[in-house]
């Protein structure tokens, strides 16, 4: 196969000039002094190509779940890409599975399915297909992915063929199916706890009763329920508010209290990548909450600065819900909503 050469100018004489002629018709008088010559300048072409993996699923997943990912390969040379492969790089991690299969769709072609083996994504998946000049082709696979709740797992890629191996890589995250998971586009809360406090009984004095514990609600209080946080902003404050606990005919006195104890503040290093660590940079004052929607604060303006991810950990066995002497009815679910406020500026 013929390489790939571009025309890069022309030039008169015997000596190469820094600077070339691009016409493509050359003409030029004649001096019959040995300097007549006309020579053309080529260059060969060298196949290059750029990749990205992107998920196409949510960004957490359920332990056992699948999640799609879906890698785009670009011609960024004058030469066809041809011969491509992928595979797995060594920045995949383990609680990610091999795919089975990927679907490769070519820029204004057709869509075929390639099967994957796992001698293939160890030694390159070939996607039999050619990427001409200034075009792209997208590979689109699934994987089951499997952690621990909020463990932070990576796909890593690597593509070649007639092209020097490029790599890329996207995350994913185990879901804490005990939080509940919010998805901020800029800034916002990113996970946000539960309170369950289970079956409780009716007291003729205050009361304070610690959250459930069962195997599949934070690991039988071996997990705490946290609040994270994402902002762009470098001045931040947080809120809290409870609302009246009422079941389906009752209510819970106002003077019910939500206690969270203080709570360590933790920022990231290494944000969600399998290496991501949380590091502890302050502690909140207690914090109590009356059922009554009042606002309490919770972290001030500038107290904690330098990042742009924040978490508050509430340890479980602090979390009290307070009710006041001989409230409540036997046979009744009570809910009640906490608000957080996160107030953001620049």
């Amino acid at each position: 196969m013929a390489k790939p050469i571009t025309f890069q100018g022309w030039y008169k004489g015997k000596t190469k000039p820094n600077t070339l002629t691009t016409s493509t018709t050359p003409t030029y008088n004649t001096t019959f002094d040995g300097n007549d010559d006309m020579t053309a300048v080529y260059k060969e072409e060298v196949a290059k190509a750029s990749v990205t993996l992107t998920r196409t699923t949510a960004e957490t997943v359920t332990s056992g779940g699948n999640v799609t990912w879906r890698a785009t390969i670009t011609n960024t040379s004058q030469a066809p890409l041809t011969t491509a492969t992928i595979k797995k790089s060594t920045a995949w991690t383990t609680g990610l599975a091999a795919p089975t299969a990927m679907i490769v769709t070519p820029v204004g072609g057709t869509a075929k399915t390639v099967p994957v083996t796992a001698t293939t994504w160890t030694n390159g998946v070939s996607l039999g297909t050619d990427i001409p000049v200034g075009k792209s082709a997208t590979v689109q696979f699934t994987t089951k992915a499997t952690g621990t709740a909020g463990q932070v797992l990576r796909a890593g890629i690597t593509t070649s063929g007639n092209y020097s191996g490029i790599s890329a890589s996207a995350t994913v995250r185990v879901k804490d199916n005990d939080q509940a998971i919010v998805t901020p586009t800029a800034e916002g809360f990113v996970s946000v706890p539960t309170f369950n406090f289970g079956q409780i009984g009716i007291a003729g004095n205050t009361q304070q009763h610690g959250l459930k514990k069962a195997a599949d609600y934070y690991g039988n209080g071996t997990r705490n329920p946290y609040l994270r946080i994402k902002k762009t902003q470098p001045n931040w404050s947080l809120t809290a508010q409870l609302s009246q606990p009422k079941s389906a005919t009752d209510s819970l006195p106002t003077a019910t209290r939500l206690l969270l104890g203080t709570a360590p503040v933790s920022s990231f290093s290494n944000y969600n990548q399998p290496t991501e660590l949380k590091n502890t940079i302050g502690t909140t004052t207690a914090i109590n909450l009356t059922a009554n929607n009042t606002a309490t604060n919770i972290v001030a303006n500038q107290q904690f600065t330098g990042s742009n991810v924040y978490q508050l950990d509430f340890t479980f066995d602090n979390i009290k819900l307070e009710v006041p002497a001989s409230q409540g009815m036997t046979g009744q679910q009570y809910q009640a909503a906490v608000t957080w406020n996160l107030v953001t500026g620049p």
